[in-house]
């Protein structure tokens, strides 16, 4: 518990440092849109809070099943904590087994509360990486359709694609840590 507890609470530095600098470069990424073509730039500009929006929405049951996680944690600690303290007392009782039986009952649920905790970040991760892979390739698709109506050159195109790849790992990772860690 104080090892988890731990580490969700370094990860607050995390949340400081690194968000700022990805909502920079996305800054940075639309500004660089925004010269080769302004309708480039103003596409992302719209598009790029709903993706966020929709994936921090995703991040719920993620949240949800963390928290349920460290509830259930707390209580197998406390069981065992309860059997150590008291096994003197139990052994003499002769509960034995009932206070086993109560103990893997809370272990039983704090690993079915852990599973279903790591299934939600799985699934929270695939939907963030499928989310910013997809805000790539519609600014890649809108660039090409672009280059090929004369709208913008081969090479911004080219640039644009570079900014449209660029952008995969800082919208992800806003997400990611917005999302699954606060």
């Amino acid at each position: 518990i104080a090892t988890g507890d731990t580490q969700r609470a370094c990860q607050v530095f995390y949340i400081i440092v690194y968000p700022p600098s990805q909502v920079a470069s996305l800054l940075i990424a639309v500004a660089t849109l925004g010269i080769i073509n302004i309708w480039l730039g103003l596409g992302v500009i719209v598009v790029l809070p709903i993706v966020l929006t929709l994936m921090h929405l995703a991040a719920h049951p993620l949240r949800e099943r963390s928290l349920q996680e460290q509830h259930s944690l707390a209580g197998a600690a406390g069981a065992a904590a309860d059997l150590v303290s008291g096994f003197r007392v139990i052994s003499g009782l002769h509960a034995d087994k009932t206070a086993a039986r109560r103990y893997e009952r809370y272990s039983q649920q704090a690993l079915r509360s852990t599973i279903s905790a790591r299934n939600a970040r799985a699934a929270f991760e695939g939907i963030t990486t499928t989310g910013s892979q997809l805000v790539a390739v519609c600014v890649a698709l809108a660039a090409v359709v672009m280059a090929s109506n004369g709208m913008i050159s081969s090479g911004e195109l080219i640039t644009a694609a570079s900014v449209a790849v660029i952008m995969i790992f800082p919208v992800q990772e806003l997400v990611g840590t917005l999302g699954s860690m606060w």
